[in-house]
């Protein structure tokens, strides 16, 4: 099998996300796979053969310590895929509301719209939720975080009380010429 793995972490500095990622590498490579890692690196850091260097880390001073990410298109690359298949596969219930409630006619631009709306709120409560947890604690900042996703759910009440009255949306019939 062909086996993809995505570090946003330099090898350049040794770090527990990094042994893990070439142990995991290693593991399935032992196992007969296929493997390629990317991730920044340094030209004159040496590194595993299966390595892809994404280019050089920018350090990013967080929370005491100093994280080395890589910038740049293979890591905004790298990320947005990410992002986008765990936005899909992390909320069901939110996509299975959205399928139900918007008609074949309008279907694809609900989507679209949603999925925009949600990777923006990420990208701007990302970084918010960030300095909050360097003001307080991480653990102030993951509670903030659950509260305020536990209050979108709000937003299903109307879509559950009409599908318990027997009047879930109806698909309006396409005009065809």
């Amino acid at each position: 099998m062909r086996i993809g793995i995505v570090c946003p972490y330099s090898f350049d500095v040794p770090g527990g996300v990094q042994f893990h990622v070439r142990d995991l590498a290693e593991h399935l490579l032992v196992g007969g796979h296929d493997v390629s890692v990317i991730a920044p690196a340094d030209d004159d850091t040496p590194v595993p053969e299966y390595l892809v260097p994404s280019g050089r880390a920018v350090p990013v001073p967080y929370n005491g310590s100093v994280a080395r990410l890589a910038f740049g298109p293979l890591a905004l690359a790298a990320a947005y895929l990410v992002t986008y298949t765990l936005h899909g596969a992390a909320s069901p219930a939110y996509m299975g509301l959205l399928h139900r409630e918007a008609s074949s006619r309008n279907r694809a631009t609900i989507l679209s719209m949603a999925s925009l709306a949600m990777q923006s709120g990420g990208a701007v409560a990302g970084p918010l939720l960030g300095l909050l947890a360097a003001h307080t604690s991480i653990a102030t900042a993951m509670v903030f975080a659950g509260a305020v996703s536990t209050l979108g759910f709000v937003c299903f009440i109307p879509a559950r009380r009409r599908e318990r009255s027997g009047r879930a949306m109806v698909e309006e019939p396409v005009a065809t010429t």
